[in-house]
């Protein structure tokens, strides 16, 4: 309904409940296309499964038999990521309503979530090496959620441990710099194309270079969280190094 038409003394309602419908309708869109998009990024790795699973079933070689194994095994891998990914996403989604208020170590928090990825690095044949500064002369502690933090560091990681070569290796530091802390993920993979940034953290975009098995969710998981928390997400070149980094407020 337009303002306009209506009294003076009943307009400043009727502007609000436009402003609440058009939310609403916005919201609407934005799940219908996400779940869109989830249903077909889902559908491709299961009929993978069930093919190797036939292949499986039909052969008597023992060969062909593990091959089709170890290609289920990584399928389910993929799988499990992409919805956990979704959970996160739904879990950043509803931190809008309960954000908490938390101090936050990232430097010991970057250590415990390399910790957790070992089987991840394993299976990449990826190394990590961590650069933490003196935390007496370099504080590393902020206020913010601790869940968010750590979703946006964890899919940072995950996702240079993704796109390293085998027997490469990943580099985390932390360092205080002005009025943040940043949390800088260097790996030796190919990289964003710079063409590509300004779209690198929208929902399912993997990019005109990607290669691996990414879904496209790591980055926009990262940069939900980083503007729930006030912070940002920056990418820089140098050398064979590329570096994502999540810059949070103290």
């Amino acid at each position: 309904m337009e303002a306009g038409t209506v009294p003076r003394e009943v307009r400043p309602v009727i502007r609000a409940l436009n402003s609440l419908f058009g939310r609403v309708a916005e919201a609407r869109d934005r799940e219908r296309s996400f779940t869109a998009y989830a249903a077909h990024e889902l559908k491709t790795p299961l009929a993978g499964l069930k093919t190797q699973a036939q292949i499986a079933l039909r052969t008597d070689d023992p060969s062909v038999q593990r091959d089709a194994l170890s290609r289920i095994s990584a399928s389910v891998d993929r799988t499990s990521r992409m919805v956990r990914q979704l959970i996160d996403l739904a879990a950043v989604d509803a931190s809008q309503d309960i954000a908490r208020d938390e101090d936050v170590d990232l430097a010991v928090l970057l250590s415990e979530i390399a910790s957790e990825l070992e089987t991840q690095l394993a299976a990449n044949d990826v190394h990590v090496a961590m650069e933490l500064a003196d935390q007496a002369q370099s504080p590393t502690v902020i206020r913010g959620d601790r869940i968010l933090v750590r979703l946006a560091i964890r899919n940072l990681l995950e996702n240079a441990i993704q796109h390293s070569p085998n027997g490469g290796e990943v580099r985390c530091r932390v360092l205080a710099r002005n009025d943040e802390v940043c949390v800088d993920i260097l790996d030796q993979g190919p990289g964003i194309p710079q063409e590509d940034e300004k779209r690198a953290t929208e929902r399912f975009f993997r990019g005109s270079k990607a290669h691996g098995h990414g879904s496209g969710l790591g980055l926009s998981i990262v940069q939900m969280a980083l503007d729930r928390l006030g912070g940002s997400l920056t990418f820089e070149r140098g050398g064979r190094w590329f570096v994502a980094r999540a810059s949070f407020p103290v």
